[in-house]
């Protein structure tokens, strides 16, 4: 064997090698955005599910007079659950992995989250406004604010889950890439 064998061996090698490590790379990359697309895809359906098991209860956005005290007074009770953002641990724990996807997508995923977040504070404001608020056009008031901001996370859960099973269901070799957009 001579020296321009080697060589050539040696380059060959590193260049496979290379190669073999990008694919690899970018396979990792594909499988690691299908997981976090079905994780969100669960988390979105399963808050989804909860939530609206609440409202065809009748439990959200409903107030119920008691019966006046000894003093007059009269509250109102509802029976809408308790959240806190606590409930979107997988968006939480993966919002550094949104990388992962193109920026169509990144931006459904981000305005379905931020709706759902600006709508835990709406329905925490409401627990408050039924402890400390007689006032029932208020409470009518602002259960139309619970109504229209639930029916626009609705329709963006939707669009947001359509994208998601869009990434789930591409084959590898027809993946989107950053040089793609």
């Amino acid at each position: 064997m001579n020296w321009e064998t080697v060589c050539l061996s040696a380059v060959f090698s590193l260049i496979s090698a290379i190669v073999v490590f990008y694919l690899k790379n970018i396979y990792d990359t594909y499988l690691s955005r299908k997981r976090l697309a079905k994780a969100l895809l669960t988390e979105i359906n399963t808050l989804s599910k909860v939530y609206q098991e609440k409202l065809e209860d009748d439990m959200t956005y409903s107030l119920e007079e008691t019966e006046p005290d000894e003093n007059g007074n009269v509250q109102y009770v509802q029976g809408i659950m308790l959240v806190d953002s606590a409930c979107l641990t997988i968006y939480d724990h993966n919002a550094d992995k949104l990388g992962y996807f193109d920026l169509s997508t990144i931006e459904k995923i981000v305005t379905l989250y931020t709706l759902i977040r600006g709508h835990i504070c709406s329905i925490n404001t409401w627990n408050a406004m039924l402890n400390n608020t007689k006032d029932i056009a208020e409470f009518v008031r602002y259960q139309g604010v619970l109504r229209a901001e639930y029916i626009k996370i609705a329709e963006q859960a939707d669009i947001t889950k359509e994208c998601l099973k869009e990434v789930i269901d591409t084959p590898f070799w027809r993946k989107r890439t950053f040089w793609s957009e």
